[in-house]
């Protein structure tokens, strides 16, 4: 079945209909994300012959396409078939233009400007903030705008919705019949009363069941369902799309490469001239003391002597200069130089002394009686004499960064940084290895902001690959410079901020997710005594065990459940009792520190519980996530009472995600869709929101909660990846985390018994945190 997304229609796609275009309108469409209906039927739904929309579009080998009726009238005229825009001829099919190929792609885009313009409405406010929607929830049922649709795409339990455009969803609502129709292949060309249903890869053309049968029999045709020979189709030109980007990717690193030569050779032309006339005045220079020097010869030969006296004097007086320059910068440095400057400086001295002191200062003046004079060669190689021209010839390197590990932005002092750069040679065709070619040499250095220059480790990885580890010792702004084969790279320097530590002291969990106690998309985290910390490894699907310090100690798993187990937050009681949220099988386990599975509640009442909580007295909060609201059970599993319902007003939620307990036994919720915090007395009466913000800005998507006894409430932000900590009343206090801790989407927090230390779960880094108060 052909698929037509009613979502933008890429310039990428509409390329495929075959007619060109020029230039101009390839930038212009190439720069929007959507085209209007008017912009597609005056630009590409035109054809050439005619200059009207195309009616009956048949398509030449050449992807160009034309109304069936211009086109005949087009052969007639020509006495045979050929493209009147290229001009290549082709074979004319035996019943004649009407056998070519229709266009199904002009055809949709057709009946897909029609659609567009019935089913077009007036703007729909987002469910959470308001704003125009852009897309539509087929699960939640509501509509969101660009930022809540990222939001909910990137949260686990509602990534997998299925989140449509609005054009997709008022086409699926305002015309279901139009369109399946777009939906659906279109009729056979030979058998019009036939679906299109098969492809024949002979021939390359879709055909119909009869067309099976008769045109195209087997086995002298091989034949496949459409629905096959479409995807094999769309993978194999998506692998010819993904080359054409890197080789579109790889062309602009060149032309960068030819524009800094030309720059470079811009800039050098002026230099080197100038050493071009500063050599010319120099030999003239030359030849006029020459002159000079044979006339006085001449003029005073009797004075021969002299003027070999002459000449090993001013010999003896460099000499001499040398010596007293020497021994002044020597002197100098002995008595205004301090101890760093003497240590860095006087070997070169040293040097310089110990070559005086072996030069030779004797002389040997020859006697000569006689004073003659030979004129010098007449053909002299100006070459030699004057200079030549160098020409050097340097290869264009490609440089790009793997994009799972950049220069960070922001690091620690005394960190280990690495990061990978992948080196392209223009001289290696793709998929091509040439053993024999030499690895590039690639250096980095780390100037820090009070101008110490430090020597970054590079290791080639003999696959093209060289990581670069550096570790900066002081605070600041740094700057880190690539070079390959001497020439700094175009993208570098690269600004990094050092910070003087993170604010972090242990990680719990943190590796590849293969070692032991390694976590995989964590989510919730409680205390378990004084020095036990429970995570629930939501990836791993387990419930990893460490002590206060960072130890691993052991799991707890369930395979017993009826689907995979997937726990999601996790409470303890004083007395030992383990409350553990699993969404996989939408319910609540109940179990000790050992794994004994002590009961089991919430089978007919939950749908995706996430947060848990304990009441003062005992009851137990749980979150439903997919049902809106916080449904309330007692210790031994009874359904009490529901608190909220699916909503924006007070009272009411859209997806939250987590709770916790005041000391005055107040239920505080993170209601993540609506951007705030919602509290309830014990009974489940609404009491109030707190709409956050930090510094003005404010707060969206809170996720994991937890207070101290203060009734301070610790917020995890994953809109923005940080912890923040309010008063009761809302107002900010301060941030927890800082930049340097790197965190990516917290989702769960705890507080230490003793109230000095926090957890935070670091879902996105694959690792828990814990910070000191």
């Amino acid at each position: 079945m052909n698929k037509f997304s009613f979502t933008s229609i890429k310039l990428a796609s509409v390329s495929c209909i075959g007619n060109s275009f020029n230039k101009k309108s390839h930038r212009t469409m190439a720069t929007e994300n959507t085209f209007k209906a008017e912009d597609l039927d005056r630009q590409f739904l035109q054809c050439t012959l005619c200059l009207d929309r195309l009616t009956k579009p048949k398509v030449l080998p050449c992807q160009h396409t034309f109304c069936e009726d211009c086109l005949e009238q087009w052969v007639d005229r020509n006495d045979g078939l050929s493209c009147p825009v290229c001009r290549k001829d082709y074979p004319l099919p035996e019943n004649g233009v009407s056998s070519l190929p229709d266009n199904f792609f002009i055809n949709n885009i057709i009946d897909f400007i029609s659609l567009k313009k019935e089913c077009e409405d007036n703007a729909t406010p987002c469910h959470g903030c308001e704003r125009t929607a852009s897309n539509y929830c087929t699960v939640c049922l509501e509509f969101l705008c660009s930022d809540c649709g990222s939001a909910h795409r990137r949260l686990r339990l509602t990534r997998n919705h299925i989140v449509q455009t609005m054009d997709e969803y008022r086409s699926s609502q305002a015309m279901p019949t139009a369109r399946m129709k777009i939906l659906n292949p279109d009729h056979c060309t030979d058998h019009p009363e036939y679906e299109i249903q098969f492809y024949c890869r002979t021939c390359e053309r879709v055909i119909c069941r009869k067309c099976c049968a008769t045109l195209h029999p087997l086995p002298g045709h091989q034949q496949m369902s459409i629905e096959s020979a479409a995807e094999g189709r769309r993978s194999y030109m998506t692998s010819l799309i993904q080359k054409a980007r890197i080789k579109a990717q790889k062309a602009s690193e060149t032309l960068h490469g030819l524009r800094k030569l030309k720059e470079n050779l811009e800039s050098s032309r002026e230099k080197n001239v100038n050493k071009i006339r500063q050599r010319k005045e120099f030999l003239i220079a030359i030849l006029e003391r020459h002159e000079h020097k044979i006339i006085g010869e001449y003029d005073e030969f009797f004075h021969e002597r002299s003027s070999e006296l002459d000449e090993e004097i001013s010999r003896f007086d460099e000499l001499v200069e040398e010596i007293d320059s020497i021994n002044g910068v020597t002197e100098g440095l002995l008595e205004r130089g301090n101890e760093i400057a003497l240590l860095t400086q006087s070997l070169q001295s040293s040097v310089k002394l110990q070559r005086v002191l072996q030069t030779d200062v004797s002389t040997d003046v020859p006697e000569e009686t006689s004073v003659g004079f030979i004129a010098g060669e007449d053909d002299l190689n100006e070459s030699e004499l004057f200079g030549k021209i160098e020409r050097n010839e340097t290869k264009i390197y490609r440089t790009v960064f793997m994009s799972e590990a950049p220069p960070p932005q922001a690091v620690a002092v005394g960190e280990d940084v690495q990061f990978t750069l992948r080196m392209d040679d223009l001289s290696i065709e793709e998929n091509e290895q040439n053993d024999s070619e030499q690895p590039i040499p690639v250096s980095a250095k780390l100037c820090s902001p009070n101008g110490e220059v430090g020597i970054a480790r590079v290791i080639n990885d003999d696959n093209g690959n060289y990581d670069v580890t550096f570790r900066p010792l002081s605070e600041g702004r740094h700057r880190l410079i690539l070079s390959v084969l001497g020439r700094q790279l175009s993208e570098s320097p690269y600004y990094i901020d050092v910070s003087s530590s993170t604010n972090h002291r242990i990680k719990f969990g943190a590796g590849d997710g293969s070692e032991s106690g390694c976590l995989r998309e964590p989510s919730g985290v409680c205390m378990f005594g004084e020095k036990h910390v429970l995570i629930a490894d939501t990836g791993n699907k387990v419930i990893r065990i460490f002590d206060i310090d960072g130890r691993y100690k052991t799991h707890l798993s369930f395979p017993s459940t009826e689907k995979s187990f997937e726990p999601t937050d996790i409470v303890a009681t004083g007395d030992g009792v383990i409350y553990i949220s699993d969404a996989g099988n939408c319910q609540i386990i109940v179990c000790d520190i050992e794994g004994h599975l002590l009961g089991r509640f919430g089978m007919n009442v939950l749908k995706k519980p996430c947060g848990l909580a304990l009441s003062l007295s005992g009851n137990v909060y749980v979150v439903d996530h997919d049902d809106h609201m916080v449904k309330v059970f007692t210790a031994n599993g009874r359904h009490i009472r529901d608190i909220g319902s699916n909503g924006n007003g007070c009272g009411q939620f859209r997806g939250p995600l987590t709770a916790t307990v005041s000391t005055n036994d107040e239920l505080i919720v993170s209601d993540r869709e609506n951007h705030r915090l919602q509290m309830f007395c014990k009974d489940g009466h609404f009491l109030n929101e707190l709409i956050l913000s930090e510094d003005n800005e404010a707060v969206k998507y809170p996720t994991g909660l937890c207070t101290d006894t203060n009734d301070n409430i610790y917020v995890c932000n994953d809109w923005n990846n940080r912890v923040l900590k309010f008063r009761s009343d809302g107002t900010f206090i301060c941030r927890v985390d800082t930049d340097v801790d790197r965190l990516k989407y917290p989702n769960g927090v705890c507080i230490s018994k003793d109230g000095s230390k926090l957890i935070v779960v670091d879902c996105g880094n694959d690792c828990a945190k814990l910070f000191d108060l």
